[in-house]
This record gives C-alpha cells, structure tokens and sequence, in this order.
C-alpha cells in the first residue's frame, strides 16, 4: 500500500479518485499496521524484557528518523510533491528492511528457543484446564485483559493524553513574532519544536526505564494515579498560542512555553508507556503472557482511537 502511496505523488488523477484510493490506502494500512503490531507484542511478551526495551527504544528511533527525514525533505525542495515522493520513498525501503528481519528473526536459534518453551508452558496448563481454552480465543483476550487491567488502562490513558494533544493541537502553534520571513519561524519551528523534539523526549523517556523502574511493579495503582494526573497537560496546551483560535485565549505566548511542554509530553509519554508495558509483561501469568501481550496492544489502541477523537473536539473548543 506505501507503494500505491509513493506511486500517487507522480500519477496525476482525478479529485475524488485521488481522495477514495488514498482513504482505502491509509485504512490498509492501518489494519496492517495493527496486526503487526498486536502479533509484535504477544511475541514480545515471550522473550526476555531486555526485549521489550529495544522494541519500545526501536519505536522512539523510528519517530526520530522520520521527524528528522521531514527535516531533510523540505530543506532539500521546497516542492512539496518531490517531498512526499521522497518521505514515502523512505517508507517503502524501512518496511522491506524491516520484512527481511523479521524472516531472519523467526529463524534464529534465540527466538526458536523462547518459543518452544512459552509454547510447552501454554500446552501444559491447557491440558491441565482442558481444551476448551483453546477454541474460546475472544474469551481469552478479554481474559488477558482482564489479567492485566491496571497496566493496561495506564497504556490506555497514557496514549489517549498524548494522542489527544500530539500532534493536531501543537501544529496549530504559532511563534511570536511570526513573519514569513524568518525561515525558522514559518519553515522549521513546527518540525523541529514539535516532532523531532517529541520523539527525541520520546526516546529518552523510554531509555530511562532501563536505569530507574519507579513505581515499583507493587505500585500498580500509584503509576495509575500518575498517569491520570498527566491530564493537566491537555488544559495547558489549550491556551498556548495556536491560530487560528475563536473561543479560549491564549496565555502562554512565548515561544519557550511549547516546547518545555512537548519536552514534558515527550519525556512522560515515553517513560510512562515503557514502563507499563514492561510490567504488563511480567506480571502476565506464565501460561497466558502471548494473550497479555496482545490484550496490553488492545489498550494501546484503543488509546489511539480516544486521544484521536478527544483532539478533534479540543481544537474546536480553541
């Protein structure tokens, strides 16, 4: 589909058929999106945490390369189909490489290992329950969920606070002073203040959690507590200085307020996030941790789709 996408940046075509195939490509590749992602975290689930850790680091890199791919494109041309051309372009080699290294890891002696023994726990604990565990897969997830409901709902509200600001109410952001003039403040202030500073905070937030695990795993409902108290960053966002804006007025105007709170963002999304899906995983009973795995994805997304809709009805509240 990320072909089809790179294909359409060159193909000149008609309005809506542009609009119907694009809205069919992004609703592919969302889905596709979100079973590998699901199948990534039960597998994860399964191996080591140290695991964990570089699929959570890998995430961060990956927004870092893109945001600074942005960079690149729009100092390179300033046409900004050759931009899309390119950043798709990018797409395309990243999930071919990614492809590759999937087949290598599904044949390694490492992978195999942890498998097999996951695998054998799983068969011995439904032979002692009987097989009717196997066939009720939906009553299953919601068990798993169920299993890890407190990490879960933290990874819910974590993703629902920075979906619901990251990025549509801080791309409305204005700098003072704005003038067409100033390349950094009508060219590079969005992607740099607000992309590649995120996913740099991003990255450091989940890199941290290898060093400092806090609160403890016991602590479930104080990093719950934590998590929810992260919501005042959503009514301080509301009055920076985004614009057009017709109801809220805007109070930190200062450039400098943005980015301390993106760094903020940043820094709590990535720690917060890593953190619970790192407990998530190893509070998972035995038997059950590939269901875990996947239920614990089944919060994230649907943290995704509430932030997403949540930032909807906050830019129209400005």
């Amino acid at each position: 589909m990320f072909i089809i996408t790179v294909i359409l940046t060159k193909v000149t075509v008609e309005t809506f058929t542009f609009f119907v195939v694009t809205l069919a490509s992004v609703v592919f590749i969302n889905i596709g999106s979100s079973i590998v992602q699901g199948s990534t975290y039960g597998i994860l689930s399964m191996l080591p945490a140290s695991n964990a850790r570089g699929y959570l680091e890998g995430q961060a890199v990956a927004g870092i390369t893109a945001a600074v791919a942005n960079l690149i494109t729009i100092s390179v041309s300033a046409d900004w189909t050759n931009v899309g051309f390119i950043y798709f372009l990018v797409a395309v080699f990243i999930i071919s490489l990614t492809f590759i290294l999937f087949i290598l890891l599904f044949r390694s002696k490492y992978y195999k290992f942890y498998i097999r023994r996951a695998t054998a726990k799983a068969v011995e604990t439904t032979s002692q329950h009987g097989c009717a565990q196997l066939r009720l897969t939906i009553r299953n997830l919601f068990k798993a969920m169920w299993d890890v409901r407190i990490t879960g709902v933290c990874v819910f509200v974590v993703f629902t606070v920075t979906l619901s600001i990251y990025p549509s109410m801080l791309l409305l952001i204005v700098p003072n002073d704005y003038s067409k003039s100033s390349l950094w403040k009508s060219t590079y202030f969005i992607p740099v203040s607000v992309f590649l500073s995120f996913n740099v905070c991003d990255y450091i937030g989940r890199a941290l959690v290898a060093l400092c695990k806090w609160p403890k795993i016991s602590q479930k409902k104080l990093l719950l507590a934590i998590c929810v108290i992260r919501a005042v960053l959503i009514p301080l966002t509301m009055f920076l200085n985004q614009q057009p804006r017709q109801n809220l007025p805007s109070v930190f105007i200062h450039e400098a307020f943005p980015i301390i709170l993106i760094i903020l963002l940043g820094l709590t999304n990535g720690y917060l996030m890593s953190l619970c899906v790192t407990y998530a995983a190893q509070s998972a009973p035995e038997a059950s941790k590939e269901s875990c795995g996947i239920a614990t994805a089944t919060y994230v997304s649907f943290g995704l789709c509430i932030g997403v809709a949540i930032s909807y009805g906050l830019v129209a509240a400005i």
